[in-house]
């Protein structure tokens, strides 16, 4: 199975080159769906604007998420809930840059909640990327409008 023509150091993503399975995929999407958050936006770094993604999955158990950062890579993070009540460790994987869109594209054909949310993260992340000032523009009216509504599972940032 190759993803959209996504390339990877040159090559066609395949679950081979991911070193996974549909199946491992599958059961991903379903975590993201449920437990995950898409941020997209732009930035300016060095006095040059960018896209900016991040993906971001956060459970009290953290196997699963050692499964996204074998497939995805990533970072891990660990904190202490502050509920004094029912003190629980809890576990964050986080992803950002062009890895973000190669996940998205990954897991899409397994996303059902948050379907709409991935797509329109691709296609900000493509008007971004496409350096258009017309796209950029669109782009940018569609984060205000999507950040106004609100949602906890997905942002996007203030545009510059």
């Amino acid at each position: 199975m190759c993803y959209n023509g996504d390339t990877m150091e040159g090559k066609e993503v395949t679950l081979e080159l991911l070193g996974t399975t549909e199946q491992e995929i599958a059961y991903l999407a379903g975590l993201f769906d449920g437990e995950g958050c898409i941020t997209v936006g732009r930035e300016v770094r060095r006095g040059k604007e960018r896209a900016k993604s991040r993906v971001n999955v956060g459970m009290t158990t953290p196997e699963p998420l050692f499964l996204y950062k074998r497939i995805f890579g990533g970072a891990i993070s660990v904190s202490q809930r502050k509920d004094k009540r029912h003190p629980k460790t809890f576990y964050n994987w986080h992803l950002q840059g062009r890895k973000v869109e190669l996940f998205l594209r990954v897991i899409e054909p397994y996303v059902v909640v948050k379907k709409d949310k991935l797509l329109l993260s691709l296609s900000l992340l493509g008007y971004y990327r496409s350096g258009s000032p017309r796209r950029i523009e669109l782009a940018d009216q569609i984060s205000q409008r999507r950040a106004k509504k609100g949602g906890s599972d997905f942002s996007l940032p203030d545009p510059l």
